[in-house]
């Protein structure tokens, strides 16, 4: 069970980088292959090269806590320009885990969200707009940032989707289509 989880944990780092803008896959896989130990299958006489950290231990966080940049996971993190430019795609589930996206917080996540993309930090910036839109569905200006994200991150399909569900959220609330990006009229044809 515990190897099957640092597997999955493996899979999920490499594929969600996508390599990253700036290399991001190559140096996590590269950190994650250093800190690896033998972990024995627990029943099998083999053995297996591991995913964990130098603690060992992937159920305590071990693992996002010594690759962080962060002091702590607190929703004000994402308030300072600074912080949100050192903010990895691990650390953003540990801040929803402290703050709890709602009315209250969604401007906040949204904001740092917007931040992100103009910063071109694709990955982090899609992840928190995955959260607003599943949780607020009817945010149209979300829906273009989420789009924007994923063709920046090159996940071309899932940016036509969020373009067209952006594109249907402003005709059925009446705004004003001349504002509506031309390149969402490019990207979705």
């Amino acid at each position: 069970m515990k190897l099957l989880t640092i597997t999955f944990l493996f899979a999920v780092v490499l594929l969600s980088c996508k390599g990253g803008k700036n290399g991001d896959a190559e140096k996590l896989s590269d950190s994650l292959t250093e800190d690896s130990v033998k972990v024995n299958t627990g029943g099998f006489d083999s053995t297996e090269d591991s995913v964990l950290s130098e603690s060992a231990s992937m159920e305590s966080g071990n693992w996002v806590n010594s690759n962080s940049l962060l002091d702590n996971y607190s929703l004000n993190n994402l308030k300072s320009k600074k912080t949100l430019k050192q903010i990895q795609w691990f650390d953003i589930p540990e801040i929803f885990k402290q703050s709890p996206l709602d009315t209250n917080t969604v401007s906040i996540y949204s904001d740092a969200a917007l931040f992100l993309l103009k910063n071109e930090m694709y990955n982090e910036a899609r992840i928190i707009l995955l959260e607003i839109t599943k949780k607020y569905p009817d945010k149209e200006e979300e829906w273009l940032a989420l789009g924007d994200a994923q063709w920046g991150d090159g996940d071309e399909e899932a940016a036509r989707e969020s373009y067209t569900i952006y594109l249907n959220l402003m005709k059925k609330h009446n705004k004003d289509l001349v504002r509506i990006p031309k390149r969402v009229y490019e990207r979705v044809d």
